[in-house]
């Protein structure tokens, strides 16, 4: 399928990936609460230049994570040592539990800050 909205086009081959002006995403196959797996699965067929993580450790019912949380963000860290990480979705529904602060206080802690990103709303980066 394909889509287009004003200068962007979208390329869907299938529901777990699309394309950006050359940049491919790529979803795992959903299951929680242990959502890293897919995702190595991924980072090692892959191998990307630039990860976007949604890790506001959301959780639901039971007190189950549905995206990823710190430990997550360091699990991706390690099986992708020369990737950038952006993160998102740190306070973005109400149902997160971890916030930018906690999570850059987690990264200052374990050196992690120099390839994983915690953007503010609305910054933006070029690669």
């Amino acid at each position: 399928m394909n889509l287009t909205h004003g200068k962007y086009s979208v390329y869907r081959p299938h529901e777990n990936h699309f394309e950006l002006q050359r940049l491919a995403l790529y979803g795992t196959d959903g299951r929680h609460p242990t959502p890293i797996k897919g995702v190595e699965q991924n980072l090692e067929q892959y191998k990307p230049d630039v990860i976007v993580l949604n890790s506001g450790d959301a959780r639901v019912l039971h007190n189950e994570p549905i995206i990823m949380g710190k430990k997550d963000v360091y699990e991706v860290y390690k099986a992708a040592p020369s990737a950038t990480i952006i993160t998102s979705h740190m306070e973005a529904v109400n149902h997160a539990t971890l916030s930018r602060k906690d999570l850059r206080a987690f990264l200052l802690e374990q050196g992690m800050t120099s390839r994983v990103l915690v953007p503010e709303d609305g910054e933006s980066y070029n690669f």
